[in-house]
């Protein structure tokens, strides 16, 4: 009687799945206390981001005029935008541009856009976001002399990130992609939808456009105010380890219309954004859109890198917030948070 009482008396493979799903359950309870205690301001700031706010205050970097406008929009707003022109010269852009070029028109990016056209007009898409096309080839390896890599680690975006951030950050990803566009029948999904990116309390995504982007191409949307300390930041608030909780079909019933913002620009416009901040963007209808996206984080972030060092990696060649930015842990394995 105890032995049925107490489920003792199940199979063997049906007392193994209670086990797992009573652990996963416990994980998922202590886990989400655990990473909502890291993400509180104070243990955010003074304790698991000591070093990097520490090393900041060693290192003062005075902003430009272009970086200050841009800075002052981030904290008010969430968001602020610029054109490259302000803070590079001509030949750094033209030089992105070109590597651009010669991807998007190399066998294998055009192989992939075709097996990704063709799924669409079957309805059978092979891919969760095969609205995008990489263009990156091989595994993102951090290479220095890489315009892209460089163009990341510059002093005019580090000095914009880490300012907004009160500390050196860290550079976690890149990504270097096209959106093509969908059937006009095709329903927005995944980061087609609002929502709030996890990856720490506080980030800086730099996204910088490679072509004109109009509203045909995919702009980027945000909704301005709904980061950390905006008026919107308890709209669908974030859920650390995760982002947003998992939103209503008719989500853009809830989103205010006045203070959202389609980031529509020339090729050149960069986008400094904290995307714990709720955004959606990459719905093309008619157009493609060439995108580089640069991910900056605290120390504090639970995620990993997303990319591999090179055999010979010798960041003392760096300035101190690019030599800080990429002095990650290579083993941090990816978190298991349960959703």
């Amino acid at each position: 009687m105890s032995g049925r009482f107490l489920g003792l008396s199940a199979m063997p493979s049906e007392r193994s799945h209670m086990m797992k799903e009573f652990a996963r359950s416990a994980l998922k309870c202590s886990g989400s206390y655990y990473y909502r205690l890291r993400a509180t301001k104070v243990v955010w700031q003074h304790l698991l981001n000591r070093e990097g706010s520490c090393r900041y205050r060693e290192h003062p970097v005075e902003l430009s005029r272009a970086e200050t406008v841009l800075l002052t929009s981030l904290r008010e707003q969430g968001i602020g935008i610029a054109h490259v022109s302000e803070f590079f010269p001509s030949h750094v852009f033209d030089e992105l541009v070109r590597y651009v070029k010669s991807r998007w028109q190399s066998p294998d990016v055009g192989q992939v856009l075709q097996e990704r056209l063709a799924a669409y007009r079957l309805g059978k898409p092979d891919v969760k976001k095969a609205f995008l096309v990489n263009l990156w080839p091989g595994e993102p390896v951090l290479d220095f002399d890489h315009p892209f890599i460089r163009f990341a680690l510059s002093e005019p975006i580090l000095a914009t990130v880490n300012a907004y951030l009160g500390m050196f950050s860290k550079f976690r990803a890149w990504r270097l992609e096209a959106t093509i566009p969908m059937p006009r029948s095709v329903r927005p999904s995944s980061s087609q939808r609002w929502h709030r990116d996890e990856e720490d309390r506080k980030l800086v995504k730099v996204f910088l456009y490679l072509n004109d982007v109009d509203a045909s191409a995919g702009p980027f949307t945000y909704l301005k105010h709904s980061h950390t300390t905006g008026k919107w930041r308890n709209l669908f608030p974030m859920v650390p380890p995760r982002g947003s909780l998992r939103m209503p079909p008719n989500e853009d019933e809830y989103i205010p219309k006045s203070d959202v913002i389609a980031a529509t620009g020339k090729a050149g416009t960069m986008i400094f954004c904290d995307t714990t901040g709720l955004h959606k963007g990459g719905l093309a209808t008619e157009k493609n859109r060439f995108m580089c996206t640069l991910v900056y984080t605290s120390s504090a972030s639970p995620w990993p890198i997303r990319y591999r060092y090179p055999t010979e990696f010798r960041p003392e060649n760096l300035s101190p917030a690019a030599s800080f930015a990429v002095r990650n842990n290579p083993r941090q394995r990816e978190p298991r948070f349960y959703r």
